[in-house]
């Protein structure tokens, strides 16, 4: 059965969307070193938001948590210039999206 979120829940929740409004301010400001600081947080706080949300027996979690490790290796290699980069950023993504 669903629970509701628990305080420990939601504080995670608003770590997350604190997180992406200062993104997306450093995105409007141009502030590259907050962005490049961000943006990785991001998939990184809803991986614990999620592990933190579901029970450790649950068939789905395992997978999902890989689905979001790969998530996360995409965008950190996508926040690189070049194309070696860019190819282990898509071939991040498309593992993840298998998973």
């Amino acid at each position: 059965m669903n629970q509701p979120l628990t305080i420990k829940g939601k504080a995670w929740l608003y770590g997350y969307g604190f997180t992406s409004l200062l993104h997306l301010l450093a995105i409007a400001a141009s502030w590259s070193v907050l962005r490049f600081v961000t943006k990785p947080m991001l998939m990184a706080l809803l991986l614990v938001f999620y592990l933190s949300a579901t029970q450790k027996n649950s068939s789905a979690r395992f997978p999902v948590l890989l689905a979001l490790i790969f998530s996360w290796l995409g965008d950190v290699f996508l926040m690189n210039e070049g194309n070696t980069y860019f190819t282990a950023g898509l071939a991040s993504f498309l593992v993840a999206h298998i998973f």
